[in-house]
């Protein structure tokens, strides 16, 4: 029976061969082992830092304060506080067209997270 690796030396010598006698096959194995981004990967594009810090809003002057400050914001910039405090992690707020439902979402998420743990803060 034959070691290892000599099983993996006479594997690469026959991949090698391949390389050398088949071009489309050596086409793929440069594709593959390239340094490049896929052509169909999906670009993430980065959003531009958020305009204010919601729950520090929340805790220092309310619910009614955050509201307001939110309602002066267009819907990027509030997509933008969605975006870098992870406030949605499906990610599904990102198709909403309407600045209510997007403010709505800010407050309830931004809430739960400022009162998270005050049970044990009494």
């Amino acid at each position: 029976m034959k070691s290892t690796s000599t099983k993996l030396s006479e594997f690469i010598a026959c991949v090698l061969a391949e390389l050398e006698q088949n071009e489309d096959f050596a086409q793929k194995v440069e594709k593959c082992l390239s340094d490049k981004v896929s052509r169909n990967a999906p670009i993430r594009q980065k959003r531009t830092p958020a305009k204010i810090a919601p729950v520090s809003i929340f805790m220092a002057n309310g619910k009614d304060k955050l509201e307001e400050q939110l309602a002066v914001l267009s819907i990027d910039e509030l997509k933008d506080i969605i975006e870098q405090y992870v406030l949605d992690e499906s990610r599904k707020s990102m198709k909403w067209k309407t600045k209510e439902r997007i403010i709505e979402l800010i407050v309830r998420e931004t809430q739960q997270r400022a009162t998270r743990g005050d049970a044990f803060r009494k």
